[in-house]
């Protein structure tokens, strides 16, 4: 096991996935796909499956971006209630909804199925169970609504955790579960197997649209691939503006650890508090005795907090609360969802252009997500009509939700203000090793933090997106955007979209002063 420091998932403990090499000379496809997680490769293999070519470019490794922080809830109850779905988009658009993730369900059950894929695959009930805060209307209401969309055999029922008194929930047959990482090496077999071209550890620079895409490698213009259309499968996407004005970026947790098999029931669990907690068990490789409880939940908008300590524990309370066997903290990570403000994602091309297509606000079900994607992507890019293909468009307005979008950009404007906020600290001498803050130097606003062994690091706080002021993270220890969700490693290289640049350089350079150490040290005794 992982130690509990650790903020590692669980997936990549014992099992590595191939290598590949960067891209060093040009090429030529059918399809580009820039993002190599699980919605890029479930596209490659379906296009690929088309006989269409395909090329795969990933920033870094393979699945190490937020594929690898899942905790793999293969499901189509969605974050948004059914019956908020039906009010958003009424009940036709709602039906067509259910049915293309119960598809997507069905997707992924073939594709390991066909390929033979051994990733711990197995149908369980899912459930949805009411919080002792929330009434059980909330339950009732939806259990109307999707019983009206064609769910099967959904029932009203007792929930099968053990807490001291029951709990009512709503029973939702037919939901997966998998090793995520276990699915994912045997998709990029499958994958190698039709001609798929991989490359990893290759950043890109810029995509010039046009009837010939082009995707070209950071710096090396004739390093590129010329592609007929391109799929950016990033998370949020590295171009563009209008789609990050309709989703918001949010922070999630997870924790997993050991408990007795048998002491928790198989399924997929989803409370209905606020924010709501996630959980579901994991089999042990070659282990007759224990099993994983991975718990998930206690959400904040990126870059809007930093208390990521109270949010493990309340995770672990919670764990305790629901499964006395629960025994430690083996795993503890965080990742990203994107949040879409009228409740579904946006698949599709991008708004304005003639060759790029893109996938993101999968919100938390990225599992499922991933296969709806790569459905409606090559159903287009092959020329067959998809009924769902309007419904998640990119371009659309939300304007079935207009409070909704309002507030959320309300919120994103809000941040600007951290341009004329007070600094977080008055010196350097007071960021310690494996910390950082934002200082301001002569009207700038600076992003300075020390590596674990003390070194100073500083960028430019303004975020190359849009210039939302970026703020510490101390879990991941990154430079995090509160504006859209841009993140950045200590060192201000890009972690994630929709930047795609790396924070600037400092233009007024901070240095540990011995005057401005000698004065800090003094404050600390006199305090």
């Amino acid at each position: 096991m992982k130690e509990a420091e650790s903020t590692s998932s669980i997936w990549n403990d014992k099992l590595e996935l191939p290598k590949f090499p960067t891209l060093t000379e040009a090429k030529d496809c059918d399809v580009c796909i820039v993002g190599g997680g699980i919605t890029g490769f479930t596209a490659a293999f379906l296009l690929a499956s088309e006989g269409k070519s395909v090329v795969i470019i990933d920033d870094g490794p393979l699945c190490h971006g937020e594929t690898e922080r899942t905790t793999a809830h293969v499901t189509d109850v969605l974050d948004t209630r059914y019956h908020r779905l039906i009010e958003k988009h009424g009940v036709e658009n709602a039906r067509i909804i259910f049915q293309s993730y119960r598809a997507a369900l069905d997707q992924i059950a073939m594709i390991v199925r066909q390929e033979k894929i051994d990733c711990d695959f197995e149908k369980v009930d899912g459930h949805l169970f009411l919080d002792p805060e929330t009434k059980l209307g909330e339950l009732e209401t939806e259990l109307s609504a999707v019983s009206e969309l064609g769910f099967a055999n959904v029932r009203l029922t007792e929930c099968p955790l053990v807490r001291k008194e029951p709990m009512p929930s709503l029973c939702f047959p037919d939901q997966y579960q998998f090793h995520v990482w276990k699915y994912m090496d045997g998709l990029i077999d499958a994958c190698l197997d039709r001609g798929v071209q991989i490359f990893a550890n290759t950043h890109i620079g810029g995509i010039e649209d046009g009837d010939t895409v082009l995707v070209k490698k950071t710096n090396q213009e004739n390093v590129a691939v010329s592609a007929k259309a391109v799929i950016v499968a990033t998370n949020s996407p590295i171009l563009g503006l209008g789609v990050h004005l309709k989703q918001a970026a949010y922070r999630t947790y997870a924790i997993a650890g050991r408990i007795p098999i048998g002491a928790m029931p198989k399924g997929l669990f989803w409370d209905t508090a606020e924010p709501y907690h996630y959980v579901r068990t994991q089999p042990i490789e070659d282990d007759l005795e224990y099993q994983l409880l991975i718990v998930g939940g206690e959400d904040h908008k990126t870059g809007q907090a930093d208390d990521f300590a109270e949010r493990f524990s309340r995770l672990e309370q919670w764990a305790r609360e629901w499964c006395a066997n629960f025994k430690t903290v083996d795993y503890k990570w965080s990742g990203q969802v994107y949040e879409p403000f009228d409740g579904i994602g946006f698949i599709g091309k991008q708004p304005g252009s003639k060759g790029i297509y893109i996938a993101t606000g999968a919100s938390g079900v990225g599992m499922s997500f991933a296969a709806l994607a790569g459905t409606l992507l090559t159903d287009e890019l092959c020329g067959r009509e998809n009924s769902a293909a309007k419904l998640f468009d990119p371009a659309r307005v939300p304007l079935s939700s207009p409070i909704d979008f309002i507030k959320e950009n309300i919120n994103a404007a809000v941040q600007f203000v951290d341009y004329v906020t007070k600094p977080e600290i008055t010196s350097v001498m007071q960021i310690h090793p494996g910390e950082g803050a934002v200082v301001t130097r002569n009207g700038e606003k600076i992003a300075v933090c020390r590596d674990d062994h003390g070194n100073l690091c500083e960028r430019s706080a303004v975020c190359p997106h849009l210039g939302g002021i970026v703020a510490w993270n101390s879990l991941e220890k990154s430079w995090d955007c509160p504006v859209h969700g841009s993140r950045f490693d200590m060192n201000g290289k890009v972690l994630d979209g929709p930047a795609n640049k790396d924070l600037a350089e400092a233009s007024h350079k901070l240095v540990d002063e011995p005057e401005q150490e000698s004065h800090s040290s003094a404050d600390k005794k006199a305090s």
